[in-house]
């Protein structure tokens, strides 16, 4: 027997095993309450949009929407990659910071975020799209389109965050913006 041929597919069978038992962990279900996760995502979503002159996530109450997203919206594969995302950020806080992400400060809660930000980039290209298609839209990404859907959507957000016009006049495609202004949730 070549030892050349017998490493190769060693080599091969490995690489397959792991690829195989990932898209199952993927594809799994997973018995977890997300309802345990709420002061976890309250949290997450007001380091994203924190409270300034204008509400935060929290007054907003994102955390709820994002649970809605995760139960009706997400398929498996997404959820399974959000649940992992967030064990990853406690995991992370904890050996860095030898506390949870709840109880970190906001600097902390920023390099984290920053440090997630940074990991979930994906590739520009072919290999992105590929890496996009097989294991789907990175944790930080889905918390960051969540929350900020949850945000503009939501009562708070929409009537306090963005300018909020009850009845819209006409419709401007093009409208130069001031410095200080809010973004429109009406047109």
């Amino acid at each position: 027997m070549n030892r050349r041929k017998a490493l190769f597919g060693i080599a091969l069978f490995s690489g397959a095993s792991y690829a195989g038992y990932k898209v199952y962990d993927q594809l799994a279900e997973r018995n977890v309450k997300l309802e345990d996760k709420k002061a976890l995502l309250a949290e997450l979503a007001e380091t994203i949009i924190p409270r300034t002159d204008s509400p935060g996530a929290k007054e907003a109450k994102v955390e709820e929407a994002i649970l809605v997203f995760l139960k009706d919206c997400t398929d498996r594969k997404a959820l399974n990659n959000f649940l992992d995302g967030l064990e990853d950020i406690e995991a992370y806080a904890k050996s860095n910071f030898q506390k949870g992400f709840v109880a970190c400060d906001a600097q902390q809660k920023a390099q984290i975020l920053a440090y997630f930000e940074k990991k979930g980039k994906q590739s520009n290209g072919f290999f992105g799209k590929i890496q996009k298609k097989v294991f789907g839209k990175s944790f930080f990404d889905t918390l960051k389109e969540y929350t900020v859907r949850g945000y503009c959507t939501s009562m708070t957000g929409a009537t306090q965050g963005l300018s909020y016009l009850f009845i819209p006049g006409k419709r401007l495609s093009c409208v130069d913006i001031s410095p200080n202004q809010k973004s429109w949730a009406t047109q």
